[in-house]
Formats: structure tokens, sequence, C-alpha cells
């Protein structure tokens, strides 16, 4: 400028969005020597991310001149909009295998509540270590096992093929009646693949067990959900943790399952992966296995617990009336409603189109992997819907697109490239 500039004090934040102000996350600050008229000053700016904050994601770099307002000047609105065009990521935290660090530790399967975070336990076979934990066979201790491994100052569990592919079974205590929620989060590296199952019976010793459905992930950040004798599919992130929710309702035959707070579908728990016939509502075991040679994958941080009733989930917390399940992958389930979006992968830009038969309400929501919207639009009374999203403001990752037509509903996944 053409006047002296006392010493400042520049404020350095991280925003999803190109606009920085004192209410984007804070970072650190580094101090401006007083310039002369017409002078510069080149600065080096090195901080540590805060533990606690921001959520996983990407994030423009910027800064506010000034930011503690110690300089008065003419025109004190031009000081915040200075960024950097390269996203800065910000991981989830814990390490490359963490989750967290509470000291969980199954020791009785029957109580009304535990969890299992493997913190506590010694590296290496697991089901020595815990009353809650055996093998299909029920030998424990040995190739087949599970196995505790340790990375970044965390634990967790470990399912691999390999020889003898490690097969292992947290039992549940075969409850009959009742309300329950089961959580995990879950690892996978791009290209490996991973697989568990909820079991209706289990006999250690035995080598017995039916299954209540099957949850795969292919390897390539898609998986699907069978159950009833049909595929509920989903995609899912790689190169960090996400967390599965199963919800059991007993007394009304009921389970729904959630990844990343996104339902994958809802349906009535006393059928069989491929049959909707009545087998029994008994909740007895969740088994991790390495399906093919394919799977590698983590688990970590398992909760269950007896509840009065379940919290509001899916997109913005919605409950299940207000947002009914839809198989994802199966258009005859909407007849009436068609939907295209182009281009995918979407980069910049995305268009959704759908219609249907007669006039409703429509909404369509971008639904990150989190279950966050991150874009929603809507139109009232119309038959036809067609929106452009801007997504030069969106992390490449994977996304859902969620749409409504009156009571009518469609989840499609697209992937975001940048």
């Amino acid at each position: 400028g053409q006047k002296h500039a006392p010493a400042s004090t520049i404020g350095f934040y991280l925003s999803t969005d190109k606009h920085f102000d004192e209410n984007d996350y804070f970072v650190g600050s580094k101090d401006v020597n007083a310039l002369n008229p017409g002078k510069t000053a080149t600065l080096t700016f090195e901080e540590d991310i805060p533990d606690t904050y921001p959520p996983a994601g990407r994030y423009y770099l910027g800064f506010v001149l000034d930011y503690d307002k110690k300089i008065s000047e003419e025109n004190e609105a031009n000081n915040n909009d200075c960024y950097f065009d390269t996203k800065v990521v910000v991981p989830e935290r814990g390490g490359s295998h963490g989750g967290n660090n509470s000291q969980c530790v199954c020791s009785n399967y029957s109580s009304s509540s535990f969890c299992d975070d493997f913190d506590s336990y010694n590296t290496g076979y697991l089901g020595t270590q815990s009353a809650c934990w055996t093998t299909w066979s029920g030998v424990v201790g040995a190739s087949g096992d599970g196995v505790v491994e340790s990375s970044n100052g965390n634990q967790y569990l470990s399912i691999k093929a390999g020889g003898t592919p490690q097969d292992v079974v947290m039992m549940f205590g075969n409850r009959e009646r009742g309300k329950y929620q089961v959580e995990f989060k879950m690892w996978l590296f791009g290209g490996h693949r991973g697989y568990f199952n909820v079991l209706h019976d289990f006999r250690e010793n035995a080598s017995y067990g039916e299954h209540a459905y099957e949850v795969f992930f292919t390897g390539n950040g898609t998986g699907y959900l069978r159950a009833e004798g049909r595929n509920h599919t989903f995609v899912y992130p790689t190169l960090q943790w996400f967390d599965i929710k199963q919800e059991f309702d007993l007394d009304n035959d009921k389970v729904s399952v959630y990844l990343n707070n996104i339902l994958i579908a809802s349906w009535k728990f006393s059928s069989t992966p491929n049959s909707n016939r009545d087998f029994m509502k008994r909740l007895a075991g969740m088994n991790y296995y390495p399906a093919d040679a394919q799977n590698q994958f983590y688990i970590d941080d398992i909760k269950f617990n007896k509840v009065s009733s379940f919290t509001g989930n899916g997109v913005e917390g919605r409950s299940e009336e207000e947002l009914p399940a839809i198989p994802m992958q199966e258009e005859k389930v909407l007849p009436s409603m068609d939907m295209a979006y182009y281009p995918n992968p979407a980069s910049n830009h995305l268009i959704v189109e759908f219609n249907v038969e007669q006039t409703v309400d429509m909404i369509v929501e971008l639904v990150n992997a989190m279950g966050q919207t991150v874009l929603r639009y809507e139109e009232d009374g119309v038959q036809s819907l067609r929106h452009e999203f801007d997504l030069s403001d969106q992390a490449a990752g994977m996304y859902y697109i969620r749409a409504w037509a009156g009571d009518q509903q469609m989840v499609r996944p697209v992937v975001v490239t940048k």
C-alpha cells in the first residue's frame, strides 16, 4: 500500500467454502512485522491440524489479515477472501488403523450392554483373551482365530484370508426379545474385499450356524446386503474408518442396517439371506470371515446396547416413518418414478432429472459418505424435476443422490472426482 503498515497478525483457517471468517476452523497464526510503503513480507506457515476439529474431509486453507482486529483500517471488509486452491485433506483421527482408546473390553456377552475396542488386549490371537469371542470351529488361539494388530498407538481386529481363513464370531447370547443396537467401525484398502454376517443360530464347537443376513464389500467402493433373497446395494469409502449400525427390534421382527448413518435396508429379521420365510427371531452373534482370497479388512469399536427405542436415523435425522426404506438397486420397486443423472463420475457439475406420473412435491439431495446433506433442491406440485448441482466446493469421493417424489424415494451412488 501507500501508507506505513504497523505490525499485525494473520490468522489461518480451514473452510469448506472459499469465504473465510472467524467462524471457520482456526489452525494457527503468524506475526507480520511493520512494513513501509510499497514493501512486502514473505511468510512460512507450518502448524499441526488440531486433534479435535475439523471433522475428516477436504478443506480450503485460507487466511484472514489482522484477524484479531488490532489495526484500525479504512476498509475492514477486505481482509478475509484469501485462500489456496489446493485443498487440505484432514484424515480420520486415530491413525491409519485406529478407532479410539476408550479401553472397552467385553467380558460377558449376556450383559445388556458391552463394548470392545481391542486396546486392552495383547497383540496376537483374539479368542484366548476374551469370553465374548470364539471361532466358527470353536478352536481359539490358533490359525483361524482373529488377530489383534496395533498401529499408531491403536489396536484393532484384523481379518485376512490365508492358509486357514480367520473365521471369528462375537456371541450375543441368543436374544429372542427386546430392542438392540449393534455398532462397529470397519476399514478396507482399495481393492480389498470384506464380509460379515449376523447369525440366528450358532453352536460353538459344532461348526454350525444359520445366517440371518450377509453383507459383502466388493473391493471397489460398492457392496450389497443379502436378505430375504434380495440384494440391497450401497457404496462405502476406502482408506478410512466408516460406521456400520444395526438395529434389531425382535419384538416386532424387524432389522435396519445403516452405513455412515445412511439406511441400506429394513426388513423382517426372522428371514434368511436367501428366503423371506420365517426362520427364527433369535439374535445369536456376528461373524467376520474372509469370503475369498481378496478379503482383508479391519474391525474396531464394537458396541452392543439394549435400548428402549431407536433414535432418528438417515439423512438429516429423519425417522423411518418419514424416510421409508427403499432397496437401492431395484428399479421395479418404484415403477412410476424414473431418474437419470450424469455425468458419473462427476467433477464440477451433476445434472439430475426425474419424473413421475402425477403431480407431487419433489426433492433431490446430494449426500456425502458421512450421511450429511451437502446440497439440496426442491420443487412443489410438479411432475418432473431437472436440476444442475454445482460441485466445485465438494471434495472427491463417494456420494449418494437421494430423490423424493411424494412418498416415493430413490437412492443412487455417484462418484465425484477432482
